[in-house]
């Protein structure tokens, strides 16, 4: 699994995690070493290139990461990210208008290299207490945090509703699908049963916001009653009472 839980106050990401296309866009790159080496690990002191959009601010600590797989949304094709695995974490020792920002490698887990991303990463989660939902909201799950091909609870999805439409952490999403939950032999690539707006919907499980984006946020998986899938729709109702 890529989450480890820390008993009831919450869980942590691994190695595994997800930053979406416009932090990834605006990332530091590693782009040099104070020391003469190729390669780097704890304790040495490397330089970060950063863009106009992102400035970088002493005392912070960001996470170095590579690129795994581009995650694309599976309605639409849009590129919407990428699934990382995280290398180390730096803190920024100095910053100079227009030169390098400087930073000291707290930690690694493998060597770090020229070319590497960095940025800030949440990787630790506390458990979120429910809060009221005060507006309708529909959406899809477009990705999880784990390698498995199935969803099941206490795993991490990502969803394509964020800020933008009103979400916060605490909010609860119904799982749902619409449709026959045989497959269509004659249509093998068409996913069974997950959209089709002739039946009704039935809810397969719930999901709680744990961690909001602009457009994508993060969601843990608390109950499943069917296997679930990247595809699923997710859809939050507002509470009347």
């Amino acid at each position: 699994s890529s989450t480890a839980p820390l008993s009831r106050r919450g869980f942590k990401l691994r190695k595994l995690a997800f930053v979406d296309a416009k932090e990834l866009k605006d990332a530091m790159i590693v782009d040099g070493a104070v020391q003469d080496k190729l390669m780097m690990s704890l304790g040495d002191e490397i330089y970060l290139r950063y863009g106009a959009n992102y400035k970088p601010k002493v005392g912070n600590r960001y996470s170095i990461y590579e690129e795994v797989d581009k995650v694309v949304h599976p309605r639409t094709g849009k590129n919407i990210g990428a699934y990382v695995r995280i290398r180390g974490e730096v803190e920024i020792k100095s910053v100079k208008r227009d030169r390098r920002a400087r930073a000291v490698i707290l930690r690694s887990s493998k060597p770090i290299e020229r070319g590497q991303k960095v940025g800030p990463i949440k990787k630790v989660f506390k458990n979120v207490e429910p809060v009221r939902n005060e507006r309708n909201a529909q959406g899809y799950i477009v990705g999880k945090i784990d390698k498995g091909e199935l969803i099941g609870a206490r795993q991490l999805v990502l969803i394509d509703l964020g800020r933008k439409a009103g979400i916060k952490e605490g909010n609860r999403l119904f799982i749902i699908r619409r449709g026959d939950a045989y497959p269509d032999l004659t249509d093998p690539g068409r996913s069974v049963g997950q959209d089709d707006k002739r039946f009704p919907a039935r809810a397969l499980g719930e999901v709680v916001i744990v961690d909001v984006g602009e457009s994508i946020s993060l969601a843990l998986v608390t109950l499943v009653v069917r296997e679930v899938g990247v595809g699923d729709m997710v859809l939050m109702r507002k509470d009347t009472k």
